[in-house]
């Protein structure tokens, strides 16, 4: 498990869903069970500069969006390591994981 795979599990316990990003849209609309109704009015209403093979996620209204994994964990790994340590403690396995791989 690297680094990012640890964030993105810590936010997951963490009941944060601003990770919850997909390798592209058919892997999102598969990944939500989306009717093809559904799955149109996402697109149809998002990101029109999104290409089908782009990450992506859904936006605060429920629409998609481009997303960048690597530069969302960058932006959010001190809030999210701060609320883990607070909710579960430091003696977390999962915490622990995260302090050897940066301590390496």
């Amino acid at each position: 498990m690297n680094k990012n795979e640890i964030i993105q599990e810590m936010a997951s316990e963490l009941g944060r869903n601003d990770l919850d990003i997909y390798e592209s849209v058919p892997d999102l609309i598969e990944a939500l069970c989306l009717d093809a109704i559904e799955a149109a009015r996402i697109i149809i209403f998002g990101d029109n500069e999104i290409n089908w093979f782009d990450s992506c996620r859904l936006n605060d209204y429920g629409n998609i969006e481009k997303a960048d994994l690597e530069s969302e964990i960058e932006e959010n790994e001190k809030e999210i390591v701060e609320d883990f340590i607070s909710e579960f403690g430091v003696e977390n396995e999962l915490y622990q994981k995260y302090r050897e791989i940066i301590e390496e």
